[in-house]
This record gives structure tokens, sequence and C-alpha cells, in this order.
């Protein structure tokens, strides 16, 4: 079995690029010379542009190619994309834009904090718990296996069947469900059928009552041990 946790993820190496033109922009307008505020956002293109060529000139790598959310939608194994909720280098829509067009089974959690801020208790526990239930170190069979898909012909004839017989299906990819934590944390999961939907909410640690009840019961604990240090 395999999965993936990924962690600020981004649809594209240019679009990044670009991005941070702007905010730089953005910024050095408010403090140093306001003036820049007035330059007209084409010229961010032609910035673009030109460190794509620089780069091809010295890396021979072309940075269009650095291109995930052209070819997402072309992977089958479960998948859990993270970011904060207030990163200021990859905005989250970027993690949410794949986990849209993700092609196999995926969960998003977007948590408090910055691109370089600790990672939440919550997305911890959930990142080491989805791997867990899809890897089965211990050797155990656990009913995630049904999340993993081997080949696209497969996920387009379960979706063709949930399609008939469910009205539950949204549009796009499947299934769909959101939950927030008592932190704040927020968890987004869709699944190709509706029975991977299920799967995918029993193994999160919000949506999921008794890993719910616990972490509660868990945190008393945690709190008393960092005191006595």
């Amino acid at each position: 079995a395999s999965a993936m946790v990924l962690d600020s993820s981004f649809v594209s190496l240019d679009v990044v690029i670009a991005e941070t033109a702007a905010s730089a922009k953005q910024k050095l307008g408010e403090s140093v010379a306001p003036a820049i505020t007035l330059m007209p956002d084409m010229f961010i293109p032609m910035a673009v542009a030109a460190i794509r060529r620089s780069i091809q000139n010295q890396a021979e790598y072309d940075i269009r190619d650095v291109n995930p959310l052209g070819r997402c939608g072309e992977l089958l194994v479960p998948a859990l994309f993270g970011h904060a909720d207030a990163d200021e280098m990859i905005a989250p829509n970027h993690s949410l834009r794949l986990h849209e067009a993700y092609g196999g089974n995926s969960t998003m959690i977007k948590f408090e904090g910055r691109h370089n801020s600790p990672r939440s208790d919550f997305f911890l526990g959930s990142a080491v718990h989805f791997l867990k239930c899809i890897l089965r170190p211990s050797g155990e069979a656990h009913p995630a296996e049904a999340l993993v898909y081997h080949n696209a012909s497969h996920v387009r004839g379960l979706m063709a069947g949930s399609a008939r017989s469910s009205h539950r299906r949204t549009s796009g990819k499947g299934f769909r469900s959101h939950s927030m934590s008592h932190d704040g944390d927020q968890c987004f999961h869709i699944g190709r059928t509706a029975g991977n939907l299920a799967l995918l909410a029993n193994m999160c640690l919000e949506c999921n009552p008794e890993l719910r009840r616990q972490r509660a019961a868990e945190r008393p604990e945690v709190e008393v041990e960092e005191l006595r240090g």
C-alpha cells in the first residue's frame, strides 16, 4: 500500500513565483516606496518570464514543468494535505485546489499558523493515524485498504456506479464532508465513492466520535506533564 502526506503544497512553481513577486511589490510599497504600488501588474508576468529564462540558462530546466496541479488528477494513492491558514509564502488555496483536483481519495487539514510555524497536534496526530491505517505497519488488515486504487479505469467504473445509485454525490470529484475541531483546525474529505468518504471520516481524529473522545481524554494528561516539566 502507498499513501502521501503533503504539507504546504503548491499548484505550480511559476504561480508561486508570481504570487511572491506581487506580495513583495505590495510590501515594498507599504514600507519603503509607496509609488511601487502604482506599478502595473503587467510587469509581474514579465519578471516571471525573466526568472524563467535565467533558471533555464543556469539550471537547464523549465519552471513550468514543476506543475503538480497538472498531474495530480492522475494520482490514485490516498493523500492527506495540510496547510497553515496564515501561510505567508504559499497561500492555503494552493493545497485546496490540489485536494479538489486530486485523482484518488484525499483529506485536507487547515490549521492555525504560518509557513514555518510548528504544526498543530491535530495535524500531526492525523498524519500519523492516516499513515498507520493505510500502510498497516503491524501487518493487520484495515478497512482503509479499500481507499487504494491501482488504475484509473477502476475508479471511473466505481464513480459511474455511485452516480447511478446515490443522490449524495456532489459535482466534481466525488463525495464530500467537512468539520472543524474545538481548536479551530478544519478537515475536508473527498471520497471517490460514498464508502470511501465514510472510511476517510472514520479515520479522522475529529469526525470519528471515538477518536475525538480519546483526544479529549489525553489532553489533561499532556497539560499536567507540561506543568510538572
